[in-house]
C-alpha cells in the first residue's frame, strides 16, 4: 500500500514537473523563434488579426502562462483602421490569454484581452454614434463603438490597464479633458455584460471617477441596450466648474464635493435616475463664508414633457431645509423650466454670492416663498424668472445697504 501511494506520489511530482519543463522551454522556444525568424512573427500576427477581426502590428512577441492557459504577450501593439492602413491607437502591450482545455478541444478564439496603456479620445461622430480615435490624432482614422462591441461579442472579458482617455466635442476638436490612470474591465456572458472602470479626473474637475453599469441585450444592437449604472466623482472642484459653467469664481476656493449617481436606461432614452451631492462650504479669498457645507438628494423621472427633476432634500450647515423644488427639461435637453418654494432668504443670498462678485458681502434672511426660472440650456446667461418673497431682510456691507422686512415680488 505504501509503494503504491509512494508511486502515484512520484507519478504526479514527475508529470508537474514535465509540464514545468515544457511550458518554460515553450516560453523560450517562443522568444527564440521570435528573434531568429520574423516572418513567424508577421504569419502569427496574421492570424491574431483574424482571430480578433482587428488587423495590427507587433513589435515583439513573448508567452507566459497563466492558472488557465498561455498568454501572449503582444509588445508595441499598433491597432490599424484596416489591412494595411491607419494606425488608429498603439498599445504598450495586449496580452491575449487562452485557455488550454479550449485549446485541446481546438478552439482558436481567446478568453480574454488586456490592453495597456492605451490613448484614447471619444467623441460623437456626425451620425451620432460614438467613435474611439488616437487622444493625439485629431481628425485621423477612429473606430465606432461597434468595433468595440465586436470585440467583446468574440471573448469574455477585456481589461484596460493604465489607459487615457480624453473626451472631445469633435472628431478634430480640442480634447475637453483627459481621464488619467483608466483601469476598466468590461466582462460579457450571452446578454448579460458589466463594466468596472475608475480614473483620475482632470486636476481642474476634480480627483476621481468610478463606475459600475450593468447592461442587457445583443451586443450587435448595442444601442438598443438596456442598463442600470451607478457613477460616483469625488472631490469635484465646485469653483472650477462653476467657472466653465461661465460664472466668475476666480476667487472662490473650497467646495470640495462628492456626487453619487443611479441611473437606468431603457428603450434609447433615461427611464430614471437619482443623484446625492455632498459639497463642503465655499469661501472667498479672505476666507470668508459663501456657502454653507450643503448635502442635496434629487431624482429623475420621464414624463410627456421630457424629464421631471425633484429636489427630495436639502440640507444645510447639517440641518434640514423645509424646502420643495421642482423642474423639467424638455426631451430635446434644450430648455430647463423650474420652481423653487419655501427657500430661506440665507441659501437665496448664498446662491447670489456664488453667482455674482458683487454679491460677495450680501447676506439674507426671511423667505423666498417662490422661485421660479426658464433656462436655456445653450445661452444660461438668457434666463428669465420670477422671484416671491416675504419678511426678507438683505444687507450688503460693501455698499452700505441694509433692507428689512420687505415682501413683494420681482
Amino acid at each position: 500500500m505504501r509503494r503504491r501511494n509512494l508511486r502515484l506520489k512520484t507519478l504526479v511530482l514527475v508529470t508537474l514537473a514535465s509540464l514545468v519543463i515544457v511550458a518554460g522551454l515553450a516560453v523560450g522556444a517562443v522568444r527564440l523563434i521570435d528573434r531568429t525568424l520574423p516572418g513567424y512573427r508577421a504569419e502569427l500576427t496574421e492570424r491574431i488579426g483574424e482571430e480578433l477581426q482587428q488587423p495590427l502590428t507587433i513589435g515583439r512577441l513573448g508567452l507566459t502562462w497563466g492558472w488557465t492557459g498561455p498568454v501572449l504577450q503582444l509588445s508595441d501593439v499598433a491597432l490599424l483602421e484596416s489591412a494595411g492602413g491607419a494606425t488608429v491607437v498603439r498599445l504598450d502591450q495586449l496580452a491575449v490569454r487562452f485557455s488550454f482545455v479550449d485549446l485541446l478541444r481546438g478552439g482558436r478564439i481567446p478568453r480574454d484581452l488586456t490592453l495597456v496603456g492605451p490613448q484614447l479620445a471619444i467623441y460623437r461622430g456626425d451620425d451620432g454614434g460614438l467613435r474611439l480615435r488616437g487622444l493625439a490624432s485629431g481628425g485621423g482614422p477612429a473606430f465606432s463603438l461597434d468595433d468595440a462591441a465586436t470585440w467583446l461579442d468574440r471573448v469574455d472579458r477585456i481589461r484596460v490597464r493604465d489607459g487615457q482617455l480624453g473626451l472631445a466635442a469633435g472628431a478634430d476638436t480640442r480634447i475637453l479633458g483627459t481621464l488619467d490612470d483608466v483601469e476598466m474591465t468590461l466582462q460579457s456572458q450571452g446578454t448579460r455584460h458589466r463594466v468596472i472602470g475608475d480614473a483620475t479626473l482632470p486636476p481642474a474637475w476634480g480627483d476621481h471617477v468610478h463606475a459600475d453599469i450593468f447592461a442587457y441585450g445583443e451586443l450587435a444592437r448595442w444601442r438598443d441596450l438596456a442598463a442600470n449604472a451607478y457613477v460616483r466623482l469625488g472631490g469635484l472642484n465646485a469653483p472650477e466648474l462653476l467657472s466653465e459653467a461661465g460664472l466668475e469664481t476666480a476667487d472662490l476656493e473650497g467646495g470640495r464635493s462628492d456626487v453619487e449617481l443611479w441611473v437606468d436606461w431603457a428603450d434609447r432614452a433615461l427611464d430614471g435616475a437619482r443623484a446625492t451631492a455632498v459639497s463642503k462650504a465655499i469661501q472667498d479669498g479672505d476666507a470668508s463664508p459663501v456657502t454653507p457645507p450643503l448635502r442635496m438628494d434629487v431624482n429623475v423621472e420621464p414624463d410627456a414633457q421630457g424629464y421631471a427633476i425633484n429636489l427630495e432634500s436639502l440640507r444645510a450647515d447639517d440641518r434640514r431645509v423645509e424646502a420643495t423644488g421642482r423642474a423639467r427639461v424638455n426631451p430635446a435637453l434644450t430648455r430647463l423650466r423650474g420652481k423653487i418654494t419655501d427657500l430661506p432668504a440665507s441659501l437665496a443670498a448664498a446662491a447670489a454670492r456664488v453667482g455674482l462678485p458683487g454679491a460677495r458681502q450680501l447676506t439674507g434672511e426671511g423667505r423666498v416663498s417662490r422661485l421660479s426660472f426658464r433656462m436655456p440650456l445653450r445661452a444660461p446667461g438668457q434666463t428669465r424668472g420670477l422671484v416671491a418673497f416675504e419678511d426678507l431682510g438683505l444687507d450688503h456691507a460693501g455698499l452700505g445697504l441694509r433692507l428689512a422686512r420687505i415682501s413683494g415680488q420681482a
